[in-house]
């Protein structure tokens, strides 16, 4: 089972032993799960500091000038550095 269909399989379960006291928590429940979904940047909660910030590491990422590495490099340091065999 993929994570999308966790996700709903969670929010389905969830539902089923959820009361009319607990919509709330249902709401912001939902919220969370699906903030992960927002694909328009005007609705995006970061300052234009925030933004500056997270575009000036990507540009260093990107020219070379830090020490980050992409996520199959990780996997394979972090693969070689425990001993786990893929």
């Amino acid at each position: 089972m993929d994570l999308t269909a966790r996700k709903y399989k969670f929010i389905e379960d969830f539902i089923r032993m959820i009361n009319s006291d607990q919509l709330t928590k249902l709401k912001e429940l939902e919220e969370l799960l699906y903030s992960d979904e927002i694909t328009n940047s005007d609705v995006l909660p970061l300052s234009q500091d925030q933004i500056q910030y997270l575009d000036d590491i990507r540009k260093r990422h990107f020219s070379g000038d830090s020490e980050s590495m992409s996520l199959e490099d990780f996997r394979k340091r972090f693969e070689d550095s425990y001993g786990i065999s893929h």
